[in-house]
């Protein structure tokens, strides 16, 4: 295989990883370890790196495209009216819970920047949660507590408010 075919192959599997990634908020490093080691042979070290280098690409894409829409549909629908700076008004009770915010979304609400924040508040906790069922599989125990007990400080931080 020349340098063309290895470089067009390596652009269409990072052109799918981008895609899945953008699509699922997951990061496309889940489709170019695999293809880059089982592929194309290329050292698991160098893999990961490209892992760490496309997840945080895609996912920083796909967050910062969803807020953009929703904050584009939401000037949209109430940049016309007025707000009266005088007087302090908190959110309303159904943004105040993650399935509030979904509900409110479904019905039409003005919950589209809730639930943007709420999936970037959302995929670190996700991330870590893989890298801890990851570190489980591979029987690295320390790791395992280390990042058991970072799952657990951000699992509280962020239902600890309901509770």
């Amino acid at each position: 295989m020349n340098i063309l075919e290895f470089s067009l192959l390596v652009w269409l599997g990072a052109f799918a990883a981008g895609f899945l990634g953008a699509l699922t908020g997951l990061g496309g490093g889940v489709v170019v370890v695999p293809l880059l080691t089982s592929m194309f042979g290329i050292d698991i070290r160098y893999a990961i790196g490209a892992f760490l280098v496309s997840v945080i690409a895609t996912s920083l894409a796909a967050a910062s495209t969803y807020i953009k829409q929703g904050f584009t549909l939401y000037l949209i629908r109430h940049g016309g009216e007025t707000v009266d700076y005088r007087v302090f008004r908190g959110e309303p009770a159904i943004y105040c819970s993650p399935i509030g915010i979904v509900q409110a979304v479904l019905e039409g609400r003005r919950g589209m920047i809730q639930l943007g924040l709420l999936v970037l508040i959302a995929v670190p906790i996700l991330r870590v949660l893989l890298s801890f069922v990851t570190f489980l599989h591979w029987k690295d125990f320390t790791y395992v507590g280390i990042t058991g007990l970072v799952l657990t400080g951000l699992i509280d931080s962020f239902a600890g408010a309901y509770f």
